[in-house]
């Protein structure tokens, strides 16, 4: 959260607006989550976890539903100004859509991505095809032979080593743990957490599943989840035990210290 990157006030304004939204202060919620929709286009999710509250609030009959529906639907404006912005610095209004080819980015689905960042997998990318006239690309998958490496040989050299962390950076082992805990932990979630919690959770979970990455097929995956708080409040709820949860801390603290460095020492992190 510390980098110059738009997780950490998107989360703050999507706290904020969810908040807002359940206290049932809709102008501030609206209001919070456009700007939330303005740093990230997947602002526009919170439209889900909007609805749930609403017709929790105000039920199915539309007569109830004016003038808050008017605040709640704010969010969708996001994208639309942002691109409207682009238009006016030259670019093009999808711009912020189309530059994702630069990342090799394809369509699948979900099943299809998992398997890419498994097993790897075959992928046609349209926009690297008009390039050098191939078809298909090896996606690579999960690659673990870092961890045997370090296993075999624990040892300061190669742990600094280059090479080790070349290898771990590169190998989509991070991208691929977090993507699958965190939606162990949000289906979880759907027995223990508020409904529009999980409505929170699930849209930004899914949706990039539909878009891997050539390069990382889960690409993006754990800045993703960092800002989906109710995550970490299903963690929470089960670490009742005072040593569990003080070895979790001591788990999290040498993660954040290590991809730190490995991120200040400009090694592929997320």
């Amino acid at each position: 959260f510390t980098a110059v990157y738009t997780e950490s006030p998107f989360l703050l304004l999507a706290a904020a607006a969810l908040l807002a939204a359940r206290k049932q202060e809709w102008w501030f919620a609206g209001i919070f989550a456009l700007i939330a929709a303005l740093t990230r286009s997947s602002g526009v999710m919170l439209l889900a976890p909007f609805a749930v509250l609403f017709l929790q609030q105000y039920g199915w009959n539309p007569r109830r539903w004016f003038p808050q529906a008017f605040p709640a639907a704010l969010p969708v404006l996001g994208p639309l100004i942002f691109g409207w912005h682009l238009t006016t610095v030259g670019a093009k209004f999808w711009d912020f859509v189309s530059v994702q080819g630069q990342w090799y980015r394809f369509s699948a689905t979900p099943w299809r991505t998992f398997q890419c960042a498994i097993q790897g997998c075959q992928a046609h990318i349209p926009e690297h095809t008009k390039q050098t006239g191939q078809y298909f690309f090896p996606v690579p998958g999960a690659n673990w032979d870092w961890f045997h490496q370090i296993v075999s040989h624990p040892t300061w050299t190669t742990f600094t080593s280059f090479a080790w962390r070349d290898h771990v950076a590169n190998s989509n082992t991070l991208e691929l743990v977090v993507t699958i805990g965190a939606f162990v932990l949000a289906f979880i979630g759907l027995r223990k957490l508020p409904l529009y919690y999980s409505a929170y959770v699930f849209p930004p979970l899914i949706v990039p599943l539909f878009s891997p990455s050539g390069v990382h097929p889960l690409m993006s995956m754990p800045r993703f989840v960092l800002p989906l708080f109710p995550l970490f409040v299903v963690i929470a709820l089960f670490v009742t035990n005072r040593k569990v949860s003080y070895a979790l801390a001591a788990l999290s603290a040498a993660a954040l210290v290590l991809l730190s460095m490995q991120f200040a020492t400009w090694y592929w992190v997320s």
